[in-house]
C-alpha cells in the first residue's frame, strides 16, 4: 500500500488547519507546515521575518519525512502550481514517487465566511 502526500490549498482563513486536525487521526499523518515551524522557531506563526529560513526548514521537514516513508500533510496554502511543484519535485528527489499516492485538498470557503474569519481573528484581509 501506498504512503499518503496530501497536499492541502487554499486561501489563508478557509479551513486548511481544522482540515488536517481531522485528517492526521484518520490517515496517521505527519504535518509539514510553514506556519508551525514559525510557531515553534521564532514563537509567532505570524511572524515573516525570516521566510528564507523557515522555507528552507520545511522543505528539509518534508525531505525527511519523505525519507522516513511517512503519511504526509502539507498544510500551507499552496495556491501556486510552482509550490506544489516544489513538493512533488522534493518526492521525486528523494526517489520516492512510486511509494506515495499524492492527493491534492483544495478547500472551497465563500467570501464571506473568510472576511469573516479575519476580523475575528485580526487577520489581514489584504493577505486574502
Amino acid at each position: 500500500m501506498k504512503n499518503l502526500l496530501i497536499i492541502m490549498c487554499a486561501i489563508p482563513r478557509s479551513g486548511k488547519s481544522t482540515t488536517t486536525k481531522k485528517l492526521v487521526n484518520k490517515f496517521d499523518c505527519s504535518i509539514c507546515s510553514a506556519d508551525l515551524i514559525r510557531a515553534t522557531l521564532l514563537g509567532d506563526k505570524s511572524d515573516m521575518t525570516k521566510e528564507k529560513f523557515v522555507w528552507e526548514r520545511h522543505y528539509e521537514i518534508l525531505g525527511s519525512l519523505i525519507e522516513e516513508r511517512k503519511n504526509i500533510i502539507v498544510d500551507n496554502t499552496n495556491i501556486s502550481k510552482k509550490a506544489r511543484k516544489n513538493i512533488i519535485d522534493i518526492v521525486k528527489q528523494k526517489n520516492a514517487q512510486h511509494d506515495y499516492e499524492i492527493i491534492l485538498v483544495r478547500i472551497m470557503t465563500d467570501k464571506e465566511k473568510i472576511i469573516e474569519r479575519c476580523k475575528e481573528s485580526n487577520f489581514p484581509l489584504e493577505v486574502v
